[in-house]
C-alpha cells in the first residue's frame, strides 16, 4: 500500500510540473514565485545549470565545474521580476528571467521556450493560462473526411517529441505520433516492439505488439504511433494527463501531458 501511495504521489508531482511551464508565453511567469525543484539523489552531483549573476550569462552563480552546486539552489524560492529577450553574439536569440531572492540577490536564468526539460521550477499557485492558449497550437488538416462535416486537426509542432492528430465527426479519434531520440550512436538503434502511454490516474493505453521503427536516416530516433478510437479511452485522454511514454525498451517520464490533454480537448470539443 505504501508503494502505491508513493507512486501516486510521484504521478501527481509530474503532472503538476507540466502545468508550470509556459513555453513561448514566458510573460505568464512575471510576478510569480517559483521554487527550484529538488533532484533525485543520483542527479544531485550535476547541480543546476543556467543560473547567472550577470545578464549576459557570463558568470555562473557559485560556479563549480560547469554548474551551480545542488545545495545552493535546491528548494530555493525566487520572485520573477521580469523577462528580457535579447540577441547573444551575432544572431542567437535568448531570453533571460530576472529573479530575486533575499539571500542570492538578483539572478538571471537562461530560459528555453521550447524545452520543458530545462525548466527546473515549480510555480507556486500554478499558472493562469489565457483563453485559447492551447487551442492556438491546433490547425485544421486538409483531408477527405470519413463522413460529411467531419474534420481533421493536428498540433502545429511537436510537444516534447509528440505530435497529435485528431478527427472530429460522427466518429472521433486521436493519434499520438511519438519520436524518441535514443541517444545511441548513429545507426545503432534497431526495430523494436511495444508502445505504452501511462496516465496520472495509473491507467494505461498499450499496443505491445506494434512495431517501433528507427529513423531511416540513421539518427537513432524511434518513431511510433498509437491511435485512440474507443469511447472510454477518448474519455481517459481528455480527462487525464500522460505521465510516461514507453517506446520499445525506452521509457520517458513525460512532462507535457497537461498540454497534450488540453490540445485533445481543443480538437474534440
Amino acid at each position: 500500500m505504501k508503494k502505491i501511495m508513493l507512486l501516486f504521489a510521484l504521478l501527481l508531482s509530474i503532472n503538476s510540473f507540466a502545468q508550470n511551464y509556459p513555453g513561448e508565453k514566458v510573460e505568464l511567469l512575471v510576478g510569480k514565485t517559483i521554487r527550484v525543484i529538488p533532484k533525485d539523489e543520483s542527479l544531485q552531483k550535476y547541480g543546476y545549470t543556467d543560473f547567472f549573476k550577470d545578464p549576459d550569462f557570463q558568470k555562473n552563480y557559485k560556479k563549480s565545474g560547469t554548474s551551480t552546486p545542488y545545495a545552493e539552489l535546491a528548494g530555493k524560492e525566487f520572485k520573477v521580476v521580469s523577462f528580457e529577450n535579447f540577441i547573444a553574439g551575432r544572431s542567437t536569440k535568448k531570453t533571460r528571467l530576472v529573479l530575486e531572492n533575499p539571500e542570492t540577490g538578483t539572478l538571471y536564468f537562461n530560459y528555453n521556450s521550447i524545452s520543458p526539460n530545462t525548466f527546473p521550477f515549480e510555480v507556486i499557485g500554478g499558472l493562469e493560462y489565457p483563453e485559447g492558449h492551447f487551442c492556438s497550437n491546433i490547425e485544421p488538416v486538409k483531408a477527405e473526411p470519413y463522413e460529411p462535416g467531419g474534420k481533421f486537426y493536428a498540433t502545429k509542432k511537436r510537444t516534447d517529441g509528440v505530435l497529435l492528430y485528431g478527427y472530429k465527426g460522427q466518429h472521433e479519434n486521436i493519434t499520438f505520433k511519438i519520436n524518441y531520440s535514443t541517444g545511441e550512436e548513429r545507426f545503432k538503434t534497431v526495430k523494436q516492439k511495444g508502445i505504452t502511454l501511462t496516465f496520472d490516474n495509473g491507467e494505461i493505453i498499450s499496443r505491445p505488439d506494434d512495431e517501433v521503427l528507427p529513423d531511416s536516416d540513421g539518427n537513432n530516433v524511434l518513431s511510433a504511433s498509437i491511435m485512440v478510437l474507443e469511447a472510454h479511452k477518448l474519455k481517459l485522454i481528455k480527462e487525464h494527463s500522460v505521465v510516461s511514454i514507453k517506446v520499445g525498451k525506452y521509457e520517458i517520464k513525460y512532462k507535457e501531458g497537461f498540454a497534450l490533454k488540453e490540445y485533445i480537448k481543443c480538437m474534440l470539443k
